[in-house]
């Protein structure tokens, strides 16, 4: 080829690329969605560096959980572990040497600075057990559980999956199945697999196993605790951090289940499904922590009474170039639209509702807060608050919404705010902690930038 033309082409090729590359960077950056999410993980982002919102998009109920940088467990105390140093090379050393085990367990010992105090749990676990004292308790199979509620087991995202975020304490789970006649006479293998964190499961009231780890239950029923016809099981699940629950296998298409010891596991009796359940406590002991956790602060969540199967042009985005997040739908005839934004000047999340068509706008803001230590309370008239304490800790938050309206009404009942026939909406939310800085928890909280949206 001609070398004239061939550096004229490699010119003209350049061209082109540097046009489209100037002609992409132009565009719009924006994530988008033509359904609403369903997990915290497909929910939009936005945040203004001390707060951050996750956005849900839903259209009956639109959830935004939402934090704020100070709020965490623990409290002001000495982290530094004298000596720590000495070992980083050992700890190396181990690691390199192929003996994680080893050498986390030495970090722990020796290097992960100090520990949190831990709570009496030989006490809160004896106490969770006194329950067993009792002539009729949830272990038996005659117990009366019809006033119990029912939830999807297992779940491998714990029962925080379940709507339980946040808890940790004592739980009693019961399933009833009925023992195939061909399995008469023979020793069974109940396959739990994992359990968070400590359990005691009983078949028919008599004790079949109990582990204090993560490791898989696979426990042998023998023959004699079983009977013709329906049998109980019944598990009290005792967690104290993190995940709880009857979690089973991660490949969710491998259930939990019942079968022969003699026998093959592809024969096995599926106990996947609506158990029954009653929390019998939650205040569990304090867990030694060598770092503090960060924590929600709560949720905000807007409901309207709408047909779902009624919605058209569904899509919610987030511009990546302004930082603004929006869900818009059409419905009955009327284009609605919400945009969410975090302003750092304000300090506040907004969010702004609009219709095409005038006094369309209805629907409840309501607060709440994983927090078992929560009040929402009426502030007055377009404004509530929602207040929190971290359990085992003293950091305590309150977060304020003030809602404002152009035209239509808006009112406080039952600590929600109702909005009605409204042409346009305005959200205000904010948050804020007693903290100060890492050794001055002020017992004052600082929260008054509501004030500033009040009309």
């Amino acid at each position: 080829m001609n070398s004239k033309l061939f550096f004229l082409k490699k010119i003209v090729i350049g061209v082109a690329a540097l046009i489209f590359t100037v002609s992409a960077a132009a565009q719009d950056l924006q994530l988008w969605y033509d359904k609403p999410a369903t997990k915290w993980v497909e929910a939009l982002p936005i945040g203004n560096g001390r707060l951050g919102a996750m956005i849900f998009g839903g259209i009956k109920d639109d959830r935004i959980q939402f934090n704020e940088e100070t709020l965490w467990t623990g409290y002001p105390r000495n982290y530094n572990k004298p000596g720590a140093y000495k070992y980083l090379d050992s700890i190396r050393n181990l690691l390199f040497e192929g003996k994680q085990k080893e050498a986390e367990a030495l970090a722990g010992r020796e290097f992960m600075g100090l520990k949190s105090d831990d709570g009496d749990r030989h006490a809160w676990i004896n106490k969770m057990k006194s329950i067993l004292l009792l002539k009729n308790n949830p272990s038996k199979p005659a117990y009366n559980d019809a006033s119990w509620k029912t939830m999807n087991v297992p779940n491998y995202d714990g029962w925080e999956a379940e709507g339980f975020e946040g808890m940790d304490g004592a739980v009693w789970f019961r399933y009833q199945f009925d023992l195939p006649q061909k399995w008469s006479g023979k020793d069974l293998k109940l396959d739990i697999n994992k359990i968070a964190e400590y359990d005691f499961t009983y078949i028919n009231g008599t004790l079949i196993g109990s582990q204090d780890n993560a490791d898989a239950r696979d426990y042998i029923i023998p023959k004699s605790v079983l009977k013709p016809g329906r049998n109980s099981i019944a598990i009290l699940v005792l967690n104290f951090t993190g995940k709880g629950g009857i979690m089973g296998y991660k490949d969710a298409t491998k259930h939990i289940g019942i079968y022969p010891v003699d026998g093959d596991e592809k024969d096995k009796m599926s106990l996947n499904g609506s158990w029954k359940y009653y929390i019998q406590n939650t205040d569990v002991p304090a867990v030694g922590q060598y770092q503090a956790a960060y924590q929600p602060f709560g949720d905000l969540n807007f409901k309207f009474d709408v047909d779902e199967s009624n919605i058209q042009n569904y899509k919610r985005t987030l511009d990546l170039n302004e930082a603004v997040a929006t869900t818009s739908y059409s419905y009955n005839g009327v284009n609605y639209k919400r945009e969410y934004i975090a302003t750092a000047v304000d300090q506040a999340f907004v969010v702004h509702f609009s219709a095409d068509k005038k006094a369309s706008l209805n629907f409840t803001a309501e607060l709440s807060s994983p927090h078992k230590a929560a009040i929402v309370n009426r502030i007055n008239g377009n404004t509530i608050s929602l207040a929190v304490k971290v359990k085992d800790g003293v950091l305590k938050g309150v977060s304020y919404l003030t809602i404002n309206t152009t035209r239509g009404a808006v009112s406080v009942q039952n600590n929600k705010i109702i909005i009605a026939n409204a042409d346009a909406v305005t959200v205000y939310l904010t948050a804020n902690t007693n903290y100060k800085n890492y050794k001055d928890i002020t017992p004052t909280l600082h929260v008054s930038v509501w004030q500033h949206f009040q009309k």
